[in-house]
């Protein structure tokens, strides 16, 4: 379905064909030369120029003036990389990472043997007694070292999914950031042009009072809508220079200078079925798969503490000179603890409770993910539902009441108070169009981005 987007003049043909350029693809019909006279008819005869019509792909170039020039345009692809590079959150989910890493080393090192002095009877009959060194080495038993090292191992995936869930935040919010900027520029587009044909449109008014064809109401009315729409148009600049200011800060770089960009801001987007859209992110998120990890991450916990009640073995020898003999003395010693009350069984209960709340908590996080996605999922329904009305429906008819109804007013049977209603009602259907086309591209964006958001919030844990 092509979706015909555009702007009709505010009843001054001269100016829309100064200062619009856009394709004339209709001509409106001379009004009956019985209603007015000759010299009324040649006041009257900018109201008789083409209507202008514009197709989304026409409209979405126009920026605003603080937007053009300068930089060369930025695509999608362009911004995302910027904020993939700068964005400090995913450098700090980095370094989370790589601490878990060195953690990983530590937990499965062997303990360090220890060596010493010994000294016996010493001034034993006046002799120096026996004295020497010895070394000893703590063995751990029960492959503790290995089953440390297999929960932090599990850490370090809970780790890196949420390095992955972070990078989808921040992929998430530049691409809101961008469409947001982008239907922001097509506002302006639209803002401006009308601003032009209400300005036109006021000094034909004037023009006509000056040579007594119109009255002072009327051309009070068409200064009041000129000025009113010239609000609107500061305002949607406003709107557009914030929403780029948003997107530099997402990039990771809030200096970055304006530039237009590139791509399809008036074209709602598609939407898979809901059972498509939940088992995809039951599938891909890393929330849910952060929460598998920490299953499985409790298991190694549960076998760590069952291995730690089992006792390490400490072996030492030592080698001494016996000054009154002369003797070269070697002792030996094994010892290990007697677990008769410590067998670290409070540690196992506690592991396999955080197992039960782990199991528990991806319970939840899948449940919360479907929750979440209805949310959004309705949302991107509704704006989709409402941009393809305005398109079938309103916009056409729309276009349609505004054309009648400046034939009505050229041809002398309607007031211009009608006219400027038709105007304003034409244009409001084209800004509630664009809006409810940024409201289904954030929705669809959260969606594509497993719901996450907030690239640039506070940790989480």
């Amino acid at each position: 379905m092509r979706i015909r987007y555009g702007i009709i003049s505010a009843s001054v043909a001269c100016a829309i064909a100064g200062c619009a350029g856009g394709p004339r693809v209709a001509e409106v019909s001379d009004p009956p030369a019985t209603r007015y006279a000759p010299e009324e008819r040649i006041a009257r005869a900018s109201y008789d120029e083409p209507v202008l019509l514009l197709t989304p792909a026409e409209a979405s170039p126009v920026q605003p003036t603080a937007l053009t020039g300068g930089p060369s345009p930025l695509s999608l692809a362009d911004v995302e990389s910027m904020a993939l590079a700068n964005n400090p959150t995913i450098a700090r989910e980095r370094a989370r990472a790589d601490a878990l890493r060195g953690e990983w080393l530590q937990v499965g090192l062997k303990p360090n043997p220890r060596v010493g002095y010994s000294g016996q009877e010493i001034g034993s009959e006046g002799s120096a007694g026996q004295q020497g060194a010895f070394v000893s080495q703590r063995f751990i038993t029960g492959g503790k070292l290995q089953k440390r090292r297999d929960v932090v191992a599990y850490e370090i995936r809970q780790a890196n999914e949420r390095l992955a869930a972070q990078q989808q935040r921040v992929l998430t919010d530049v691409r809101a950031a961008f469409y947001d900027a982008l239907v922001a520029q097509a506002r302006v587009g639209v803002a401006s042009r009308l601003e032009d044909s209400a300005r036109q449109a006021a000094g034909t008014v004037t023009r006509l009072l000056d040579a007594q064809q119109a009255t002072r109401v009327a051309q009070l009315q068409a200064e009041v809508e000129a000025e009113s729409v010239a609000v609107e148009r500061i305002t949607a600049q406003g709107e557009a220079e914030a929403a780029w200011r948003r997107l530099a800060a997402m990039t990771g770089d809030a200096s970055l200078a304006p530039a237009p960009l590139l791509g399809e801001a008036s074209v709602p987007p598609a939407m898979a079925s809901w059972e498509t859209a939940l088992a995809r992110l039951l599938a891909e998120s890393p929330e849910m798969s952060a929460a598998m990890a920490g299953v499985d991450r409790a298991r190694a916990e549960v076998r760590r503490a069952c291995a730690e009640g089992k006792p390490d073995l400490t072996m030492q020898v030592g080698l001494q000179r016996d000054d009154a003999s002369h003797d070269t003395l070697t002792s030996v010693q094994i010892s290990a603890p007697l677990t008769l009350y410590d067998r670290n069984q409070g540690g196992v209960r506690r592991a396999q409770s955080e197992l039960t709340a782990a199991r528990r908590e991806a319970d939840r996080v899948e449940l919360d993910l479907a929750a979440r996605l209805a949310t959004v999922y309705r949302s991107l329904q509704n704006s989709r539902t409402s941009a393809e009305r305005h398109a079938e429906e309103l916009m056409p008819r729309a276009e349609e009441t505004l054309r009648l109804t400046e034939k009505g007013y050229t041809a002398g049977e309607s007031p211009y108070l009608d006219l400027l209603t038709a105007q304003r009602t034409f244009y409001r259907t084209n800004l509630n169009y664009l809006a409810a086309v940024r409201d289904a591209w954030r929705a669809y964006n959260q969606i594509e981005g497993l719901l996450l958001t907030g690239g640039l919030d506070s940790a989480r844990e």
